[in-house]
């Protein structure tokens, strides 16, 4: 309670700031003394006993020839892995109390070299404790000269003062130490972590948990365990999303995240993958692909009843009225961006609003197809590996046996490069490869206007032909893959 009120003050009134610094070395004082003239230890108050006065000897010598080297590896790495974790844990909380910056690989070798100076003494293992720490911080330490303090008064406590803190109470030692942790304990995180992830709310409570009952090793390593799970979940599950067109724009997003403003064109599909592709996540990005080409074809069953048409038309959802239709149309003419024009060069929507009529049986059957285009946003894909790239093979093989062309858009140059070493640009087609989702949509929605005129169903230029849009053209100079756009 003393110690909690001195704090209390030493904050409340910033001129008097000595009262806090001065808290733990009052309250040790007193309760010595208490101990001293009640003989409380006789009484049965543990206290601190005897502390062996002077330095410990030198044992550099005993170094070699390291005789257990084989035994004491294993334990050495694990007392470094966690004496690190625990110290980067602490000093992190206190950047971020103190507003500095923090570099951990400084960190690192500053806790080397204390080991190192400290095994010639006998030293234990050395890491930044989180109590000694939390009552230097409690203290009002504001810079490391207070640990060069700190270890100069130690050492001369060692060589002159240890029998005065023969009768200081055990009980005094851990209420220092937990008046000083308890200043590190930030409930606000909690709430804010709960607010906003509650994945990491339960490995903080984990986290805090373990600490607590278990020991501060033990939390630390529940606190890794999950933080890695949760990081492996998240990669071989990444997220995906089916993408709409911006209303005006040539910007597409998410149709989830903007459903009223999004507009989707039948027999196409645009998904994104937002991760990289390798071994763990490319099986589930393509099912999440198949998913989408069957919820798409799914969404078109009410249109079939109504009769063929709509292959090259605007989608819009069943519960849309064709009024409803005709206005966003409108709305989209008038506000149309200088950049994106309905004619010229560039087209968005194939000659749109026209919706031709399938009378012979080749035709309506391309109709009720639907889907004849995915298009992959590749754009947030960083890195590509084998097993992806034998994944999108395979996925590119099933489109075709289902006359589905699958086109890349904005692949990274390393994916690129990736693509164009494994065949499978070729494959795909490299006129189905484009810089721009807005040029892979308007090459896809040219070919649904020309498939429904002429009844057929274009695949893509897997002939190497070129394309009237801004595909991608690998060129190979010097021995190493360049792109130009």
């Amino acid at each position: 309670v003393v110690l909690v009120v001195l704090r209390y003050l030493g904050r409340r009134y910033p001129n008097k700031e000595w009262i806090r610094a001065t808290g733990p070395l009052f309250v040790s004082s007193l309760s010595i003394l208490v101990t001293y003239l009640g003989d409380l230890s006789e009484k049965g108050l543990p206290i601190v006993g005897t502390i062996p006065r002077g330095f410990p000897s030198c044992t550099a010598k005993s170094w070699f020839p390291l005789t257990h080297f084989g035994d004491l590896i294993g334990p050495a790495l694990g007392i470094a892995v966690v004496g690190f974790m625990e110290s980067i844990a602490v000093a992190k909380q206190l950047a971020s109390r103190h507003k500095y910056d923090l570099d951990s690989s400084t960190e690192l070798i500053g806790l080397g070299m204390a080991n190192l100076a400290g095994a010639i003494f006998q030293s234990y293992p050395v890491t930044g404790s989180l109590s000694r720490s939390a009552v230097n911080d409690d203290a009002g330490a504001k810079s490391r000269v207070s640990g060069i303090v700190t270890a100069t008064l130690v050492g001369l406590v060692l060589l002159f003062l240890t029998s005065v803190f023969f009768y200081m109470p055990l009980s005094v030692l851990a209420a220092i130490v937990i008046s000083g942790v308890s200043a590190l304990f930030d409930y606000g995180e909690a709430i804010y972590l709960w607010s906003v992830h509650k994945f990491d709310f339960f490995v903080w409570c984990a986290a805090f948990l373990g600490t607590m009952f278990l020991g501060v090793e033990i939390g630390l390593a529940i606190a890794v365990v999950l933080s890695l799970g949760i990081v492996l979940f998240e990669s071989a599950y990444p997220h995906t999303a089916v993408l709409g067109r911006l209303l005006g724009t040539s910007t597409y997003r998410s149709v989830q995240q903007y459903p009223d403003v999004t507009e989707r064109y039948d027999g196409i599909v645009i998904v994104r993958v937002d991760a990289p592709l390798f071994f763990a996540n490319a099986q589930h990005v393509r099912e999440k692909m198949w998913e989408y080409v069957d919820k798409e074809e799914e969404r078109f069953h009410p249109q079939q009843q109504r009769g063929a048409g709509g292959a090259t038309g605007l989608n819009v959802d069943a519960s849309s009225t064709e009024r409803e239709h005709e206005e966003k149309i409108d709305d989209f003419e008038d506000n149309q961006d200088p950049l994106v024009p309905v004619q010229g060069r560039r087209r968005c929507r194939s000659d749109i609003t026209t919706q031709p009529s399938f009378s012979d049986a080749t035709n309506s059957s391309d109709c009720e197809r639907k889907i004849q285009f995915i298009i992959l946003d590749l754009s947030p894909v960083a890195r590509i590996d084998t097993t992806a790239l034998h994944i999108l093979s395979d996925m590119n093989d099933s489109f075709i046996a289902r006359d589905v062309t699958m086109c890349l858009s904005n692949p990274t140059k390393i994916v690129m490069q990736r693509l164009i070493a494994s065949g499978l640009d070729k494959d795909i087609g490299r006129g189905n490869i484009f810089v721009d989702t807005h040029y892979a949509v308007e090459s896809c929605l040219e070919k649904l206007a020309q498939s429904s005129v002429s009844g057929e169903i274009f695949q893509g230029e897997r002939d190497g032909l070129s394309s009237t849009s801004s595909s991608i053209e690998p060129v190979d100079v010097d021995g190493n893959y360049h792109l130009l756009l």
